[in-house]
């Protein structure tokens, strides 16, 4: 299996991204996002979905902030930074490095817009050519352009509110020359106990095209799909201040890693 395969995978499916399943901040408001995501990965599921085992204990931790800001109603802009921290193990199974690494990774910007009454709507997610070789340019001598364009939706009926999306990832070729682009779907169902709880399921569905060398495809096929279960909670402290947490688990997939993770987010909105 080609290394991007896994790190496509990792990255999309760790929750570590601008763009996120939830509809714009409101007008002139100013969202502040500490987010938190640490990721074990047990091993790969091969082109067959078989599982095959680590060699090590592979794991990721990806402290990172996230603003968002809303500009006029339904619109917000968003901007991302993370930086991770792989151990050797990992270093070793999904880059081809025996040493562990850190780094920043690819900073990214990102403009979304929903109609406020219906909660459809559409984003513009970019992961900026900057960062960290070892981690920004798989472990080449260039950093790629990533591009996401898609769909959004979010609903509150009742105590029950559902929030979806759909996108579609264009990468840049990295130093090796290679690119891999993906398609990602979520949906999330979450019902408040309280005004104050809401316990969710997230479902969210990937799938990595065939990787390219130069503009030619990979023989055989790197394209793969991954199904992750979020179960989760968010937890609205008062009307400026909330918390997050999940614990992603993948359930099947082919050419893909098998991993579970920790996500911790704490957001707090300014009014401007």
């Amino acid at each position: 299996m080609k290394k991007f395969t896994a790190l496509a995978f990792l990255t999309i499916s760790s929750g570590a991204f601008a763009l996120d399943q939830y509809l714009p901040v409101a007008q002139n408001k100013l969202e502040t996002d500490l987010e938190f995501n640490y990721i074990s990965a047990s091993g790969v599921y091969d082109n067959g979905g078989s599982k095959q085992k680590a060699s090590g204990s592979p794991s990721l931790m990806i402290p990172a902030l996230q603003l968002k800001y809303g500009i006029i109603p339904g619109l917000d802009a968003e901007v991302y930074a993370e930086y991770d921290f792989r151990n050797s193990d990992y270093a070793a199974d999904y880059v081809g490095d025996s040493s562990s690494e850190s780094g920043l990774a690819r900073p990214e910007l990102a403009l979304k817009y929903a109609n406020p009454d219906l909660g459809i709507g559409g984003f513009v997610n970019v992961a900026l050519p900057l960062g960290s070789k070892k981690i920004a340019a798989n472990g080449t001598s260039k950093v790629p352009t990533a591009i996401t364009v898609g769909a959004i939706y979010g609903k509150s009926v009742g105590q029950i509110v559902t929030n979806a999306f759909a996108d579609y990832e264009y990468n840049t070729e990295d130093g090796a020359k290679y690119k891999q682009d993906a398609i990602e779907a979520y949906a999330q169902g979450q019902y408040n106990i309280t005004p104050l709880v809401g316990p969710y399921l997230g479902v969210d569905f990937t799938k990595t095209l065939n990787g390219e060398t130069d503009g030619t495809g990979d023989s055989p096929s790197t394209a793969g799909h991954l199904l992750t279960l979020k179960p989760g909670a968010n937890f609205a402290i008062n009307d400026k201040f909330a918390v997050e947490l999940n614990v992603p688990v993948t359930v099947l997939g082919a050419n893909a890693p098998d991993y579970w993770g920790v996500y911790v987010g704490a957001y707090y909105t300014f009014s401007l």
